[in-house]
């Protein structure tokens, strides 16, 4: 869809929503055959000439978004950089001796203590087991 046809429905769809006098545009483009038809007096401004148009347009959005791996390496690369900054941060502030030593570490999430099975002593209360046989 061209910018220029976009604009004409957000104007129309904006006015519409904020109770402003407009005029429903006459002719539109199907956003993804972009041909060109006429505009119906009632109802919502259509986008598609039909359910395969839509479907196509679907997939296209689909397709285009970037791949899992894509988006690990843009995280992984976002990640190096904010560390590099951090480490050039703690740089100039020793320099100037604002403060003194090594940076404080990064804060990683405290990981869970380990599970561990506790064994029923004998002088503790009865298992499951011998709770039922006495019952």
């Amino acid at each position: 869809m061209d910018e220029r046809e976009l604009r004409r429905r957000l104007r129309y769809q904006d006015d519409v929503a904020r109770g402003r006098p407009t005029k429903r545009p006459k002719t539109l483009r199907y956003r993804w055959c972009k041909a060109k038809i006429t505009v119906r007096p009632p109802g919502r401004l259509p986008l598609y000439c039909s359910h395969s148009c839509r479907q196509r347009a679907h997939e296209r959005k689909k397709w285009r978004q970037p791949h899992l791996l894509v988006q690990l390496n843009q995280d992984l690369a976002n990640v190096a950089i904010r560390a590099a900054v951090r480490e050039e941060a703690w740089a100039l502030l020793r320099q100037m001796r604002l403060v003194m030593g090594p940076a404080p570490p990064e804060n990683r999430r405290q990981s869970r203590p380990a599970l561990r099975l506790v064994e029923a002593d004998e002088g503790c209360a009865a298992t499951g087991d011998q709770a039922r046989d006495e019952v």
